[in-house]
């Protein structure tokens, strides 16, 4: 081969579960010139392939540093090369739970890192497990790749096993003094959550060509059916705090410092530090399950909280809602006031 292109070669001093290395010339800024390890591979074949790809596609061969994201996209290059693009959209829809560990790098990523990812997830055991078996593979990947030396996916467990979290709703003292310092930077997204029932990672996909001011209506959702591209009605309280986050330069209502979509983890630090600073102790979801109390002692229609929450399999035809169907959702959460 071209000293250029990589070489494979079997590596001879021990056994190896994978005894091919991959190598690449790779020329550094300063003009240096030196060879680096692509992976490791079963067979010869398999380190040719990997060469041929890599040469297609570079990534970064500082393994230590790649991000769950990074090792997450290099796997599926090759994995959906077998699927089909129905298979491809619902792994694709798996992956917005992997959100909170994305930007974390995949050497750090420990026990604590995935249980907890696991048991903050609102997903039967059936749905876990599916998940749990696409960590699976991801880690076979990483392993092969040497970028982790342990497969921590298979120590998660799910069912029974499972911590329950204990919701606790915003008291009505708690969600005056939101309102006091509503001034206070992010204190307004949590106000937005109260008030919509959106979940944070919803919350942080909203673009703003999705609002409509006139009509007060968000369009939205994720996660299941029901609750995909859902009509949210805005509740004429926080209407002021969405549109003062309305930008014409940005595409996000909620953005980062730069006018970015706002990572997961950099949210969550931020609310984790309001709640510190308010002197509250809650979770984000707690703000999802606010809105379901709050709607429910308003003797709000039970038909109308499923539908604005997506929790039921209410689904109108082609995902079009009338305006009778809107007017009614408006109704229900504008019987949230605060006593």
């Amino acid at each position: 081969m071209k000293s250029n292109y990589g070489s494979v070669y079997k590596m001879k001093d021990k056994p190896r579960r994978n005894p091919w290395r991959v190598v690449k010339t790779i020329k550094e800024l300063n003009g240096k010139v030196k060879r680096q390890t692509i992976g490791y591979t079963r067979t010869k074949v398999e380190g040719l392939e990997l060469l041929a790809k890599y040469n297609t596609n570079p990534y970064s061969l500082d393994t230590t540093k790649m991000t769950f994201r990074e090792v997450l996209e290099k796997w599926q290059i090759q994995h959906f090369e077998k699927l089909e693009p129905k298979t491809i959209k619902q792994y694709k829809s798996i992956y917005l739970h992997f959100e909170p560990i994305k930007d974390i790098p995949m050497l750090e990523l420990n026990t604590v890192h995935l249980q907890g990812l696991f048991n903050n997830l609102e997903l039967s055991t059936a749905s876990k497990r599916q998940l749990k078996a696409v960590l699976n593979q991801i880690y076979k990947y990483a392993l092969k790749m040497e970028i982790v030396a342990k497969d921590y996916s298979n120590l998660i467990e799910l069912g029974k096993k499972q911590v329950v979290i204990e919701r606790k709703v915003f008291t009505n003292e708690e969600i005056t003094k939101l309102w006091k310092y509503k001034e206070l930077e992010f204190v307004d997204t949590i106000l937005i959550m109260i008030y919509t029932g959106l979940r944070i990672g919803e919350l942080l996909t909203i673009e703003n060509k999705n609002i409509d001011l006139e009509n007060r209506t968000i369009k939205g959702g994720i996660k299941t059916d029901a609750g995909k591209d859902r009509i949210i009605p805005i509740n004429m309280e926080i209407l002021p705090l969405i549109k003062n986050r309305m930008r014409a330069d940005k595409t996000h209502l909620i953005t980062g410092m730069r006018g970015k979509k706002m990572a997961y983890q950099r949210y969550h630090m931020i609310f984790t530090d309001l709640m510190e600073k308010l002197n509250m102790n809650h979770t984000i979801h707690d703000c999802r399950h606010t809105f379901a109390s709050l709607l429910s002692n308003a003797d709000a229609n039970k038909i109308s909280i499923a539908k604005i929450i997506g929790h039921s399999s209410y689904l109108t035809t082609e995902k079009i809602y009338t305006h009778k169907d809107v007017e009614e959702l408006k109704k229900a959460v504008d019987l949230i006031k605060l006593q």
